[in-house]
């Protein structure tokens, strides 16, 4: 059975990281990219755009190991910018 690790949520990232030529892009692009490529799910249309932060949550059967994988990855995320 996969559970949720105890930390919830385990990662949050910040969509409105800047980055691109002169960071006029950010994180928000990429979700309204991925709604317009599903278009069956209607109800993230309502919702988009209500939060500035999008949460993820590590599964215990990844194991320990790769907790610390993950977070250096959300990390990157976080503060990644071209400049």
């Amino acid at each position: 059975m996969t559970k949720v690790s105890d930390s919830v949520p385990a990662f949050t990232v910040d969509r409105t990281v800047s980055f691109g030529y002169k960071n006029q892009l950010n994180y928000k692009i990429i979700v309204n990219w991925e709604i317009n490529e599903h278009k069956s799910q209607g109800t993230m249309h309502t919702s988009n755009n209500r939060s500035d932060y999008e949460n993820f949550w590590y599964f215990d059967l990844n194991g320990m190991d790769r907790r610390e994988i993950a977070k250096k990855f959300f990390e990157k995320l976080n503060s990644f910018s071209y400049k």
